[in-house]
């Protein structure tokens, strides 16, 4: 017995590792990686509210997830409750995806509250929820203290233009937050008024999803004049709004001071002369060139406007760029982008 020879595997095959896990249910699967699982996704599972409940409570002290995205699962505000507190015991979870899950304002009310006793979540999805504009007012008062949450989606959340302005307020006293998405929540031009008076003091948003809000020519103007001196927020979309050459032109003239951003519009929002302003105050062209650079945008702006759908055009003087996002293109289209690249590339010179 003393020379008895005790095996000991370090590995076994995969195909027994296969026929192990056939054995088992989810449950006990999860719960065996447990100590050693960081990236959880459960989206599209319909694990309602029950299941929310049972994920929350064994994440309550849980020390090595750090990403949990459940979206489309239908917990509710009763699921969102069981999330808001465990974010005040979890010191571990960076990242919680709670989109499209039926959550109103009274589940916001708890995820905020739970939020404002965590320091370590630095990004919160609650796109495609219905939280309105009492939601947006519960996350705005525990934005202003919180110095950790980084990026925050609220996307298609019917928050308007008093949610807007709740939000607004608290960015005013907020310094941690980066990157803010409202696509899509009818704050209008009011909003929009709210937004670029914050932004007049907020040093540390760097990206703001304001597309698809109804923002007109009052509202863009009101942004646009903020942006001459803001030179921290470096991407604002502003896709898809009711701005028109008036707006824009408020826009464009903004840019002239301020070469930091990279402004994204939807196809029908861009003229010719607003695409040659923006590229001129970086690259100085001669003026008689100009009826030349503006004969190839109306041409390739007419083009593209037959499939806005799928168009994305940007234009990011920072790197001395301008991008047309495309399924395809045809030689006409990379004919005239051809054209405006040599333009760029010689500078001064002239073209007949």
């Amino acid at each position: 017995m003393a020379n008895q020879i005790v095996a000991t595997f370090l590995t076994l095959p995969v195909e027994l590792f296969y026929r192990i896990l056939d054995h088992q249910s989810d449950l006990t699967i999860l719960c065996t990686m447990r100590n050693i699982l960081t990236t959880l996704v459960l989206g599209c599972n319909k694990i309602g509210k029950i299941g929310a409940q049972h994920l929350a409570d064994a994440l309550r002290y849980n020390t090595t997830l750090t990403t949990l995205k459940i979206r489309c699962n239908r917990i509710d505000d009763v699921g969102a409750q069981h999330f808001g507190d465990t974010l005040q015991h979890n010191m571990t979870l960076t990242i919680l995806d709670v989109a499209s899950n039926n959550i109103g304002h009274i589940g916001t009310q708890h995820l905020a509250d739970g939020l404002q006793h965590n320091i370590a979540l630095t990004t919160l999805n609650l796109d495609y929820n219905q939280i309105e504009n009492v939601g947006a007012q519960h996350l705005a008062k525990n934005l202003r203290h919180n110095t950790t949450l980084t990026t925050l989606g609220l996307e298609c959340n019917e928050i308007g233009k008093i949610g807007g302005k709740h939000l607004a307020d608290a960015l005013r006293c907020n310094i941690g937050l980066t990157t803010l998405n409202l696509d899509y929540n009818h704050i209008g031009d009011v909003g929009a008024q709210h937004l670029a008076g914050t932004l007049r003091h907020n040093t540390t948003l760097t990206t703001l999803n304001v597309g698809r809000n109804q923002v007109g020519d009052v509202g863009i103007h009101h942004l646009a004049n903020t942006l001459r001196y803001n030179t921290t927020l470096t991407t604002p979309n502003l896709q898809y709004n009711q701005a028109e050459n008036v707006g824009l032109q408020h826009f464009a003239d903004a840019l002239q001071y301020n070469t930091h951003q990279k402004c994204s519009f939807a196809p029908e929002q861009i003229t010719s002369d607003l695409i040659y302003q923006r590229i001129n105050s970086q690259f100085r062209l001669s003026p008689n060139i100009k009826l030349y650079l503006q004969s190839i945008f109306d041409a390739l702006i007419h083009s593209f406007n037959h499939e806005i759908n799928l168009l994305k055009l940007e234009l990011n003087i920072k790197t001395k760029q301008l991008s047309f996002y495309r399924h395809s293109l045809t030689t006409i289209h990379c004919q005239y982008i051809q054209n405006f690249i040599q333009i760029l590339s010689t500078g001064q010179q002239s073209f007949n």
